[in-house]
Parts: C-alpha cells; sequence; structure tokens
C-alpha cells in the first residue's frame, strides 16, 4: 500500500473520512490533491499548498466519482513506499513525491522548497523501502 495512516496524536483510533469527487483511476492509499473542484492523484510537481489527504476508497478511470479520503491533519504518522532502498541518511530530511504513491527518498533535502512534502522520522519496520513520517503541513482547506 502507498501511503498507510499509522498513528495519530493522543492514541485516537478513529480518523475523520470526506467524501470528494475524483478524476482518474485512484486507488486505496493514494496520495490525492485539490484541483478545480475535483481531487486528482498527486504527482511530483504536487506541493505542500494542494495536497488534501490520502484515498481510503477507489474510484474508477473512466468515470468521475466519489470516494473517502483521510484528510492531512497534524500529529498523524505515516508509513510510506519509496523509490529506493532508505537508509538512516534520509532521516529527519524532507523528501518529495515520486508520485501518489511513491516518496523520493534521498539525501537532498526539500525543507524550503513548496516540492518537500514528506518528514522521515523512522525506517518502516521489517522493510527497507518504507519510510515512516509526517506531512509537512496541513492541506490549505483546513483552518
Amino acid at each position: 500500500m502507498a501511503f498507510k495512516l499509522i498513528g495519530c496524536a493522543g492514541g485516537l483510533t478513529e480518523v475523520a473520512m470526506l467524501e470528494v469527487l475524483g478524476s482518474g483511476r485512484v486507488q486505496i492509499g493514494d496520495l490525492v490533491e485539490r484541483g478545480a473542484g475535483i481531487a486528482t492523484k498527486a504527482t511530483t510537481g504536487s506541493t505542500t499548498t494542494i495536497l488534501l489527504g490520502v484515498a481510503a476508497s477507489a474510484v474508477g478511470a473512466t468515470v468521475n466519482g466519489y470516494f473517502k479520503v483521510i484528510p492531512i491533519m497534524p500529529g498523524q504518522l505515516w508509513e510510506v513506499d519509496c523509490t529506493s532502498t532508505t537508509t538512516t541518511a534520509q532521516l529527519q530530511l524532507v523528501h518529495k513525491l515520486t508520485d501518489q504513491a511513491t516518496i523520493a527518498n534521498d539525501t537532498t533535502e526539500y525543507a524550503t522548497s513548496l516540492l518537500g512534502v514528506f518528514l522521515a522520522h523512522y525506517i518502516g519496520g521489517g522493510s527497507t523501502t518504507k519510510l515512516i513520517g509526517e506531512f509537512v503541513r496541513v492541506t490549505g482547506f483546513v483552518s
């Protein structure tokens, strides 16, 4: 699975979900962004200002349809698939996206760029291609 919520501040066991109109094929675990009145899959060019959340249900490729999204909020801890093998040199760095399902994990720091969307804290348990961390900031629709 691409992005997976593994913890929330205060030990919350339930998360809020939004139902949004989506365009194009969206899989469970895909990171999605806000578009012109519609949610679409995030891309390598997605920035912290347009990210919406992670898909909790899917929508087909040829039809626009409603699907559930876990909104990005402070205090959430996420596990994410990476494009390459993880190392401790990638921890405490802000990483950009490869696509809607993976982080471009390398030793480049993107903290001063809007492309930097994910702060890595840990290497995923039992995997050499997963990082655990948090999104850099809350999406723009949350007040």
